[in-house]
């Protein structure tokens, strides 16, 4: 496992003195020591005196963290594919989401084992989806022919049946909520990117379809 997912993964239960890190992670003092200083500059793991023993630092993640970079890094990685800066709303309705929709989403990849090393590819990966889902919902309203919300419920309850466990449910309902809350300039500025058209043309392709096919029954 790359030892820098691997600290931030013993750390996803909370704080953690230097020794119950070597502890979990298995690595050895000086890895450990340099990967930690590292992670500290970077933004994602922050070190405290603790309260009940002044003597001994807990590291922690930050709360800028999300998987192995932060969000300030995250809209960074946006920019640059888009080419351009974010305006005032959609950075702030990014941060947002990277904070309370991508956290949660990296932090259920960590826990299972998935590959989020490539932080870059991950951020993207995490915005492409959203978008993609979006303009599924889209798809699927305008199609059904229904109120919004009737067909909102319609499309949930479609969808939920092609999910296994709870775990994939709350990871419907995270990219769902995500897609909804995406700002429709950001959308289509996204939607132009090399990433998006290159990485996710075939998905898109495949979620058209299905979303066509939900609304057909829906309606």
């Amino acid at each position: 496992m790359n030892k820098k997912k691997a600290i931030v993964k013993a750390l996803l239960d909370g704080p953690k003195t230097f020794t119950e890190i070597l502890e979990s992670t298995g690595l050895t003092r000086p890895t450990l020591s340099n990967h930690l200083k590292k992670l500290e500059e970077e933004g994602v793991v922050q070190s405290v005196l603790d309260r009940k023993d002044k003597r001994k630092i807990l590291y922690m993640l930050s709360e800028e963290s999300i998987g192995l970079t932060t969000v300030s890094k995250a809209i960074e990685i946006i920019e640059k594919e888009l080419g351009e800066r974010l305006d005032d709303e959609e950075r702030e309705r990014l941060k947002e989401i990277l904070t309370k929709y991508v956290k949660e989403l990296i932090i259920i990849a960590l826990k299972h084992d998935l590959d989020v090393e490539n932080a870059e590819r991950v951020i993207k990966m995490c915005i492409s989806a959203f978008v993609t889902f979006n303009e599924l919902l889209k798809g699927f309203y305008k199609r059904s022919g229904m109120p919004k919300q009737e067909a909102r419920q319609i499309f949930i309850k479609s969808s939920l049946q092609f999910v296994e466990d709870e775990k994939g449910e709350r990871g419907f309902e995270i990219i769902l909520e995500a897609s909804e809350n995406l700002p429709d300039s950001f959308i289509k500025k996204w939607k132009r990117t090399n990433f998006f058209r290159k990485e996710l043309i075939a998905s898109f392709s495949s979620f058209a379809t299905i979303g066509e096919l939900m609304a057909k029954g829906g309606g």
